[in-house]
């Protein structure tokens, strides 16, 4: 199956082994412990990530991203989003986000990680500025593409 990323016409996927970028921080939103934890051990082996924080919910996240805030510590580089959580979705979330300002002047890729694969849902995600959009279930290529865009 496809992935949405080809409907963001922005996203880049040309990188030479020795460009690649290390992110010094990235947030993963994701509800399935199992999934969060396959993620997590995916990241780590990609030798792409200094530091993996995980949220069960948007509202952990924004609790993380508040906390960050106060304390002066390194900002998400790169946040890994699910759409359907409890307590706060991927897109209340994000919604929460630009009405804080929270990710206003930061450096923040996001990739939304969702079983949806509506149109109307990879609209949204794209109005938000979103940088990728994976369906799940994710596959180990496609995540480390969305990372070395």
């Amino acid at each position: 199956m496809k992935q949405a990323r080809d409907r963001f016409p922005d996203s880049e996927r040309v990188m030479g082994k020795d460009e690649r970028r290390k992110y010094a921080n990235v947030l993963v939103v994701e509800d399935d412990k199992t999934s969060a934890f396959l993620l997590q051990l995916l990241l780590w082996d990609s030798d792409l990530v200094e530091s993996i924080a995980v949220a069960a919910n948007g509202e952990e996240a924004l609790d993380y991203l508040s906390r960050l805030e106060g304390n002066g510590s390194t900002y998400p580089e790169l946040i890994f989003l699910d759409i359907n959580m409890p307590v706060m979705d991927g897109f209340e979330f994000l919604e929460a986000c630009v009405q804080r300002d929270c990710l206003k002047d930061k450096e923040v890729k996001i990739v939304i990680l969702s079983s949806s694969a509506h149109e109307k849902d990879i609209s949204r995600a794209r109005a938000f500025g979103v940088q990728d959009y994976l369906f799940k279930p994710i596959s180990a290529e496609a995540v480390l593409d969305a990372i070395r865009m």
